[in-house]
């Protein structure tokens, strides 16, 4: 019922409701406003329309005013750039009595942030069995119960447009929890044996990176922490002779599809997207590399060659429902037929090196 109340509010203000298809994004429905006309300047000057997510819960409970949320959901919400909404619609035999609109707003992000940060990091958390309160009140009540209600809701959370948006709830995500003396510089010297090559240094410098292996031998290195919410994390740690890096930044994750030429099989992957981020843009364009992990194996991408190098990561460490391993042995059999039929890969909107695969267009 929310949702159809939510559809046809959007049709009444000429709000495109665009429903998502695949339960996993943390919003029910992507609104796209009218592009906003201008009456003189150039058309590429024109401010972008607005664009939000927004999740739909409908309810017969006149006194609620709280429901949990997981925190799957609340990440996504909070870590995209976009407005994001949660529409309670309130019913009494099938009629709409009340409607309260909750912004994604600088509260809820530093709450979501936290809690991320608090969670412990030596053991991989199912944020689907964690939540957080979605909260509202009378301020949060629609004036109107009809598309003008909810159009004028949205706009006032956006009073300045996208672009201003964007940045502001950027810097909301990656500032907020940090005290004056949160952030450290890090000083490291890395040293090689001698004979050592350019070609093999560079190699070594990108592997590590992208977590491809997990230590560089340093002479030097300065060990700070950051302190986000009052929690200290130590980014790097020395062991002996090495430098250990923990918590790699994942780039974006992304859904891949491996497919055979002849059309004769495919394997569809959701895959996390690991860059040479602090090394870029030194790294020389022929030892660039990216890495791509799944459940129970990774994939290491080299655009100057356009080769891929798989890996199985099954091990008896290796804890994962059986269901999420099936397109990794999908994949397994496809690479192992692939002298005779080759392989083909679609991976669009990833933020890999340029040419990182032999990519062919998204059908």
């Amino acid at each position: 019922m929310g949702e159809s109340t939510l559809q046809h509010w959007a049709a009444e203000v000429d709000i495109t409701a665009n429903r998502v298809v695949r339960d996993r994004t943390g919003w029910d429905y992507v609104l796209e406003f009218p592009a906003i006309a201008s009456a003189h300047g150039p058309i590429d000057l024109v401010p972008p329309p607005v664009v939000c997510f927004i999740q739909v819960k409908a309810t017969a409970r006149r006194r609620l005013t709280s429901v949990p949320v997981k925190l799957t959901n609340w990440k996504r919400l909070v870590e995209k750039p976009f407005p994001a909404f949660f529409l309670i619609v309130e019913y009494r035999r099938e009629k709409v009595t009340a409607a309260h609109l909750v912004h994604v707003d600088a509260v809820h992000i530093s709450a979501v942030v936290e809690k991320l940060r608090s969670l412990p990091d030596e053991v991989p958390t199912a944020l689907n069995s964690v939540c957080l309160p979605l909260k509202w009140d009378h301020s949060h009540e629609l004036a109107q119960l009809n598309g003008e209600g909810l159009r004028s809701g949205i706009l006032q959370q956006i009073p300045d447009g996208m672009d201003v948006y964007f940045k502001w709830k950027s810097a909301q995500f990656s500032s907020c929890g940090f005290s004056p003396n949160g952030h450290h510089r890090l000083h490291i010297q890395s040293q090689f044996a001698p004979g050592t090559t350019l070609e093999q240094i560079w190699n070594e410098l990108v592997e590590f990176a992208i977590g491809a292996t997990d230590a560089l031998p340093v002479s030097d290195a300065l060990l700070e922490r950051e302190v986000r919410f009052g929690i200290p994390i130590d980014k790097v740690r020395v062991d002996g002779n090495r430098l250990l890096l923990r918590n790699r930044p994942v780039a974006q994750e992304a859904d891949l599809s491996f497919f055979s030429k002849s059309g004769a099989g495919r394997s569809n992957l959701h895959v996390q997207v690991y860059n040479p981020n602090f090394l870029l843009p030194s790294v020389p364009t022929p030892f660039l590399k990216a890495r791509l992990t799944f459940p129970g194996g990774s994939i290491v991408v080299h655009p100057a060659t356009q080769r891929f190098d798989f890996k199985l990561d099954l091990d008896n460490s290796t804890t994962c429902p059986l269901c999420q391993l099936a397109a990794t042995w999908s994949l397994v059999l496809l690479l192992s037929r692939q002298d005779q039929d080759p392989l083909f890969v679609e991976f669009p909107g990833a933020p890999l090196p340029p040419a990182a695969l032999p990519v062919v267009a998204a059908r």
